[in-house]
């Protein structure tokens, strides 16, 4: 039999976002814990805009929506209510009510220093409805200022009406999205972007990989959410991972109190957000951002003479380290790759182009003519830069 100590909390909380549910199973480990409370779940969709929970449970813990059956029900309460949303839902006594969620700015700075660590210089944003007035919103706006203080080059994208969340076809769909694929093909690159939830980052990869533009080398994506659609398919999606166990945990430690006597202050607390799930769309094969920097890094000096010992400083480890890993990521020896890229440029000038020899050789980042005339005749079985010239030429 239910003890009369026992308190029935209630918990409206949507099951489609995995934040809610990683709340839902804070809470649940905070009463694991501390015997004495009957949760309650209730559906938030199924809800009557008539239901009651005066009298019928002692606390709730919802995620308020800004629409639906729990705007009508909320103003008519008088129990504790506690909110992990972001919005605003006032209360009957006219009051905001007290809340907890996670700090999105901590989402902003955990982008930035990814996609530095990543080695990129031209970060972005991309989501729904980002202006207002003509004002950037808030949760964008500084993000941007933080990049462009960081000396970034900053660009964004509007979904407009677009909603990849709530009608998923239109990630899929093949019309209705030239503004975005006139955005990815003029946008300067390598190019990383926040997008607005994991459905926007999908949307954004599937739309990249049908225009040729590769993920992650030229465009790295990094949702928000950790969405069961993040870790699945052929190319997953990093995600930042949002601390909804910890936001669980706390808000099941206010209703506590509050059921002692201790009512919380009517504001929101925000927990802080700690982790990047790093999955093929920033992190590639290797799921190393070190790695991925020295790829990056590869792609943008190869032709000027860049050296493997040069590519693990970049990449922060050992040239052993960055050969094993290079290897075991692309099965591509790094070494090899650095020489053939070269090998590549230097033949393709001798053999199609006036250039003068020297020249050549400098703008393949040779430090001397010796130096580019002994890779030259290593690479072509014993003949000179002007000899294998004349011999190219007169093969045609």
């Amino acid at each position: 039999m239910e003890s009369r100590e026992s308190k029935r909390v209630a918990l409206v909380l949507p099951w489609f976002y995995e934040y809610a549910r990683a709340l839902r199973e804070g809470v649940v480990e905070w009463c694991d814990l501390h015997p004495g409370w009957r949760l309650i779940e209730l559906e938030l969709r199924e809800l009557s805009p008539d239901a009651e929970f005066d009298g019928q449970v002692d606390g709730v813990i919802c995620w308020s929506f800004e629409s639906g059956a729990l705007t009508s029900i909320l103003p008519r309460t008088r129990i504790p209510l506690l909110d992990a949303g972001l919005g605003h839902v006032v209360d009957g006594r006219g009051e905001l009510p007290a809340g907890v969620t996670f700090e999105r700015a901590d989402i902003h700075r955990l982008a930035l220093r990814h996609f530095h660590e990543l080695g990129l210089e031209v970060v972005g944003y991309a989501g729904a409805r980002l202006r207002r007035d003509g004002q950037l919103a808030p949760r964008v706006a500084g993000m941007r200022a933080d990049a462009l203080m960081a000396g970034m080059e900053w660009v964004e994208f509007d979904f407009g009406p677009v909603d990849p969340v709530a009608r998923p076809e239109t990630i899929w769909k093949s019309d209705g999205m030239e503004e975005l694929d006139a955005f990815l093909a003029k946008v300067p690159k390598p190019l990383g972007l926040l997008a607005q939830d994991d459905y926007f980052a999908l949307s954004l990869v599937e739309r990249a990989q049908r225009l040729g533009v590769r993920v992650p080398e030229e465009l790295a994506v990094l949702g928000q959410g950790d969405r069961l659609v993040s870790n699945s398919g052929g190319l997953r999606i990093s995600s930042v991972q949002l601390p909804g166990r910890e936001v669980g945990w706390k808000l099941a430690e206010l209703l506590d109190a509050w059921f002692a006597g201790r009512p919380p202050d009517p504001w929101r607390r925000t927990v802080p957000c700690k982790r990047i799930l790093t999955r093929e769309s920033t992190g590639g094969l290797s799921l190393d951002p070190g790695i991925e920097r020295a790829r990056r890094h590869l792609e943008r000096h190869a032709l000027d003479g860049v050296t493997v010992h040069e590519l693990a400083g970049v990449a922060g480890c050992t040239e052993k380290t960055l050969k094993s890993r290079f290897a075991k990521a692309y099965g591509i020896d790094i070494a090899v790759e650095v020489r053939e890229r070269r090998k590549e440029h230097a033949l393709s000038l001798l053999a199609d182009t006036d250039m003068p020899i020297a020249r050549v050789g400098r703008e393949c980042g040779f430090p001397s003519p010796s130096n580019f005339f002994n890779f030259v005749r290593r690479q072509t079985g014993g003949l000179g830069p002007a000899e294998y010239r004349r011999r190219m030429r007169s093969d045609r």
